[in-house]
């Protein structure tokens, strides 16, 4: 019977140590600690790799991190700008030694419908302006500013929108665009 119970211990013994074993192989750090058995020894060496942070950083250049870090745990040790586009990242994504990552900036939105460009600080009176100054309009070249002079050399001031549809060139999609940009 004391046989059968040794027997039995040494087995699950045996069964046990072929379980953890495949742990322990995955690890050489862990597996020299528990070899060498020296209580000086145990502090654990986490393997370091190279690695280049650029673009919006507040601190790019190289870095070591652990081994074992993802994309993710190397933005959240660093400070990243609030601009930073962190959706053309792949984060769950393991490091890879000398690799270079880049963050890049979100691109601002702009609403082109409401915007007026730089050179127009106001609007453009269409009865009076220049050649120069009607082609500051956004969808007039020069080909349509002589156009709007000679429609008001030949037939006199533009009263309403619907006048300066008489101008080659100028269509309803054209005017459209236009509009808010020119004053009578």
């Amino acid at each position: 019977m004391k046989l059968k119970k040794w027997s039995l211990i040494c087995i699950g013994v045996m069964a046990l140590g072929l379980l953890v074993k495949p742990y322990f192989e995955k690890d050489p750090f862990l597996v020299d600690i528990i070899q060498n058995n020296n209580p000086e020894s145990t502090s654990i060496v986490t393997p370091k790799i190279t690695i280049h942070i650029a673009g919006a950083v507040d601190h790019p250049g190289v870095y070591e991190v652990p081994a074992h870090w993802t994309t993710l745990d190397l933005i959240t040790h660093i400070k990243v700008h609030p601009n930073a586009n962190l959706d053309k990242l792949k984060l769950a994504t393991p490091l890879k030694p000398n690799t270079r990552i880049t963050v890049s900036k979100h691109k601002p939105h702009k609403n082109k419908k409401n915007q007026i460009p730089p050179q127009i600080t106001q609007k453009i009176n269409i009865n009076t302006a220049s050649e120069k100054k009607l082609e500051t309009i956004p969808g007039v070249g020069p080909v349509t500013a002589q156009r709007i002079i000679k429609f008001r050399q030949k037939s006199g001031r533009f009263n309403t929108l619907k006048d300066i549809l008489q101008i080659k060139g100028i269509g309803p999609k054209t005017l459209k665009k236009i509009e808010r940009f020119i004053r009578f």
